[in-house]
């Protein structure tokens, strides 16, 4: 659906045979999209011709997530329930035989894969309860960071995103549930935001609040203003988090 601002209203621009999971805009062209769908095909899709013009094939599960590298956009990676990150040129990926620039795998379904603003590192988060951290030539250095990513009996799943710089991943907390030693009622932790340090590779620190009715599964981090972030939560509502 292509939203019309001045219209307020939005219009079907192209519907496929598969569920389409995730969409990018292909760097600066406001006109072109990247979408990946149910059984791994990546798709390049242009407004203006009302069609894909190119598909690729390349995941052997639904691709979640498509991001292009912030200083090389024709870069691009792509998260799978596959349990693969694949690092793509699309200049020269054969339609019949596509092969990545890089290639990581987890022991679980992979959520997501963003580059970092600067495009230095690679996150990744997966349900094995990790959250990767790639860098160095090709991203070939790992490092994996202890986080619970399992939502449950939720409907969504978690995507640890990047701020304003290198420096911190940002992430919905799931409340943890334990049972009392001496009680048998469950005690729940509130839910909250988890802060990410990548120097110290951990979290750091905890945003709470009783006003969020649940995790902030989808983040995003303001463009313009540092410190702002927004969560949605799987119960209709939007949180806000400002730097004092």
């Amino acid at each position: 659906m292509l939203l019309d601002v001045e219209k307020e209203a939005y219009n079907e621009v192209y519907q496929d045979t598969c569920a389409i999971y995730s969409i990018c805009h292909r760097g600066e062209d406001v006109n072109c999209l990247y979408f990946g769908d149910e059984v791994g095909e990546l798709k390049l899709f242009d407004v203006r011709a009302s069609a894909p013009s190119l598909s690729w094939g390349l995941h052997g599960d639904t691709i979640n997530t498509i991001h292009c590298k912030p200083n090389n956009p024709i870069i691009i990676a792509t998260s799978s329930a596959d349990k693969t990150v694949s690092l793509w040129d699309l200049r020269s990926v054969s339609k019949d035989q596509p092969k990545s620039l890089t290639s990581i795998s987890h022991g679980g379904p992979i959520y997501s894969a963003y580059f970092s603003p600067f495009g230095t590192f690679l996150a990744t988060t997966s349900s094995d309860n990790t959250i990767g951290l790639y860098g160095g030539e090709n991203y070939q250095e790992k490092f994996l960071i202890p986080h619970n990513n399992l939502s449950g009996e939720y409907i969504s799943t978690l995507r640890g995103i990047w701020g304003w710089d290198n420096s911190h991943l940002y992430i919905g907390k799931i409340q943890e549930k334990q049972k009392h030693k001496r009680k048998s009622k469950i005690d729940d932790e509130i839910h909250g935001l988890h802060i990410i340090s990548t120097v110290d590779k951990k979290v750091v620190c905890t945003l709470q609040s009783d006003d969020m009715p649940t995790v902030p599964y989808r983040l995003a981090a303001h463009p313009y203003i540092v410190g702002t972030l927004a969560g949605a939560t799987g119960k209709g509502k939007v949180c806000m988090w400002a730097q004092a």
